[in-house]
């Protein structure tokens, strides 16, 4: 067999970090699962590799959030928010991220909205 038919690690990689991004699933998640396959990479690698992929992690939040709000009722108070932020946080997004696509997702002038998050 000859050496360009073995797997190149790097092309794996950036291909599977793309099929859970584009599924909907955050670097931190990605790098559990990673990790649980015996792949060593950090959040930072991931980003990375999202930016080369041309991949906006920010758009992918969205997305996320406009798929969970078909699903839920209105956001009306901090709970709920609570509620999609720990959805994102499961998913392995960053919070304080989430927390700011959200705002600008769902609302953009209810201050008090937020509170208590």
């Amino acid at each position: 067999m000859s050496a360009d038919r073995y797997l190149d690690d790097g092309r794996v990689f950036r291909g599977y970090v793309r099929w859970k991004l584009e599924s909907g699933y955050g670097p931190y998640y990605i790098r559990e699962k990673l990790y649980q396959r015996g792949v060593e990479s950090s959040v930072q690698e991931i980003i990375e590799t999202a930016r080369k992929e041309e991949i906006d992690i920010d758009a992918v939040i969205a997305s996320v959030i406009k798929k969970y709000l078909k699903t839920r009722k209105k956001m009306t108070d901090g709970k709920e928010t609570r509620s999609c932020l720990n959805y994102l946080k499961g998913r392995g997004f960053d919070v304080s991220d989430s927390l700011i696509i959200l705002k600008k997702e769902v609302v953009e002038d209810e201050s008090n909205f937020f509170e208590g998050c």
